[in-house]
């Protein structure tokens, strides 16, 4: 039986965080991905199409709302949006606007943070993709 691996794309120019996330993501199962640049965060979502995304450009720009409008239309994963506490109105922004899937307040501790990752990406596998079908319940 071959397993499909799963892309986790992480948004951040925070080099320490993602270190410390490579070392928990070293199953087989993921593929961990970094970009530091929005532009080369587009480029890596469209080519990748990740299970999950860390978003983590602080401090927060009006722009980064875009990018992250973006990345929910080229992904049917989730988008975890980490910032600081004081941030909470901009952290309103993007989940008014249906982009993220959550926010995690930032310092965050990595072994909390990847299993909240673990967490998203079992949804991720047991979740119906769009396939072009219109699924009806009835």
């Amino acid at each position: 039986m071959t397993t499909h691996k799963h892309t986790v794309l992480i948004v951040s120019a925070d080099t320490r965080m993602v270190h410390a996330l490579e070392g928990l993501f070293n199953q087989e199962k993921y593929f961990l991905a970094h970009e530091s640049t929005p532009c080369h965060a587009l480029q890596t979502a469209t080519l990748l199409k990740p299970a999950l995304i860390i978003f983590n450009l602080e401090p927060h720009k009006p722009e980064h709302l875009d990018l992250c409008r973006t990345l929910r239309s080229i992904t049917e994963g989730a988008i975890l949006l980490l910032a600081p506490s004081e941030e909470r109105p901009h952290t309103f922004e993007y989940y008014q606007a249906g982009i993220v899937n959550e926010h995690i307040p930032t310092p965050v501790n990595p072994l909390a943070l990847w299993i909240r990752c673990m967490v998203w990406l079992a949804k991720y596998e047991y979740m119906p993709r769009r396939s072009g079908n219109i699924l009806i319940y009835a």
